[in-house]
């Protein structure tokens, strides 16, 4: 079994997470909060995300299956159920199990619902290798059905794999209309709140031929959502992170932490271009007055000699070879600038006012302000790790912020 993260979603920015072990015990801490927060969490932990939504948007059926539809099962199921569906067929997504007893199991809701929350939790986390509608986890192991009452909301998931999560109002109607289509022999059913009144409440929904049926155990359980999830459920090809869903590079993710290097690059590109035109300019005149230094040399040298490419034919008759194979040293400062922009990545409140690179020394001159000298210690530490020997910095104080010229190098 691997280590995994549980990540559920209660509301569009109310999100539950916890952790199992590989032994298949879980952290005794459960924890809630906003994006932000778990996007904290998972900064530290790199292990494999099942992520649950919300049930009352997604539905799990159990449908009869045709012998010439198995092939094209895909194709030909969603248009077949299009008269049952409230919205159009183009705008679900389907996930389809395996077939048995020539019926399978299939789930399907809004692609706008799945999508709204991918890219909220794939902008802090890329390890998200499964997605279920949140009953579906409900372990059913040795019961026809397992009910979860939790605050209004009724969650439900049954031996056969379907199941369902409505408001507790609509849970007596709902489950009145399966128990005339789903059979229960010799069984129990297993009912879970978090205390007898709840559970009492939750008995009063079930069908009274259930009640009534002397072969149906019900079983009570002190508990929550959090006690009944079956560790088995990853395995289950309903795995909603298929198809146009399934996993792909995380473009947004990686953005948001390459943007700072990216934009710092990017005004240095700049105004390089600017100085290298500049600079273009001036030595092609400077050029031009050579060449034609050049030329006079030659006719004074060789008097009838051929014309063109006078500076070559010079240096055939020196004896000398078109320059000594040397190559200038390259210029260090992508390298130094990346190092630079990971350090106020990872040191917020430090502002760069301007920098200026030297190619002689091979050393960046930056020119930053920070709230105080302890600070400016830690982002030199900073500047340390990511690969930059900085030289003592040159600090002035203006109010509350301070000033600080540093010179920095390459580390050998």
């Amino acid at each position: 079994m691997t280590e995994r993260l549980y990540v559920r979603q209660i509301t569009e920015n109310h999100w539950q997470w916890r952790m199992q072990f590989a032994d298949g015990s879980w952290d005794d801490a459960l924890n809630a909060g906003t994006l932000e927060l778990l996007a904290e969490s998972l900064s530290s932990i790199a292990t494999p995300i099942c992520v649950l939504i919300p049930g009352s948007s997604a539905v799990v059926r159990n449908v009869p299956v045709e012998g010439t539809e198995k092939r094209h099962l895909a194709k030909l199921m969603p248009y077949e159920m299009e008269e049952e569906l409230i919205d159009p067929v183009e705008d679900l997504h389907f996930c389809y199990g395996h077939i048995e007893n020539d019926h399978v199991n299939l789930v399907y809701l809004k692609q706008d619902d799945i999508r709204a929350s991918l890219e909220q939790i794939e902008l802090v986390s890329s390890e998200v290798q499964h997605l279920f509608p949140e009953y579906f986890v409900l372990n059913v192991s040795g019961v026809a059905a397992t009910l979860v009452l939790e605050d209004e909301l009724v969650m439900a998931r049954f031996s056969n794999g379907t199941g369902f999560a409505v408001e507790i109002n609509l849970a007596p109607m709902v489950l009145e209309s399966l128990s005339q289509s789903l059979e229960l022999e010799a069984c129990a059913l297993n009912i879970v709140a978090d205390s007898e009144e709840g559970r009492s409440l939750l008995k009063t929904c079930l069908p009274e031929a259930w009640l009534a049926d002397e072969n149906i155990e019900i079983r009570e359980q002190e508990g929550s959502f959090w006690d009944c999830i079956d560790d088995e459920v990853v395995n289950d090809p309903l795995n909603l992170r298929s198809g146009a869903f399934g996993r792909q590079l995380p473009l947004g993710r990686w953005w948001q932490m390459w943007q700072i290097p990216a934009y710092v690059a990017a005004a240095a590109f700049a105004l390089s271009l600017v100085v290298n035109y500049s600079g273009y300019l001036s030595a092609k005149g400077e050029a031009a007055e050579i060449r034609e230094q050049i030329r006079a040399v030659y006719q004074q040298a060789v008097p009838k000699g051929r014309k063109g490419d006078e500076e070559k034919r010079l240096k055939k008759i020196l004896g000398k070879k078109d320059g000594d194979g040397k190559k200038g040293e390259q210029t260090n400062l992508v390298v130094m600038l990346s190092g630079l922009s990971k350090s106020l990545a990872n040191q917020k409140g430090i502002h760069v006012s301007n920098f200026r690179y030297n190619g002689e020394q091979r050393e960046l001159q930056v020119n930053i302000e920070v709230k105080g000298l302890g600070e400016l210690g830690e982002f030199r530490e900073l500047l340390a790790s990511n690969g930059l020997e900085s030289g003592s910095p040159r600090t002035s104080r203006q109010g509350e912020i301070y000033q600080a010229n540093i010179k920095l190098k390459e580390k050998p």
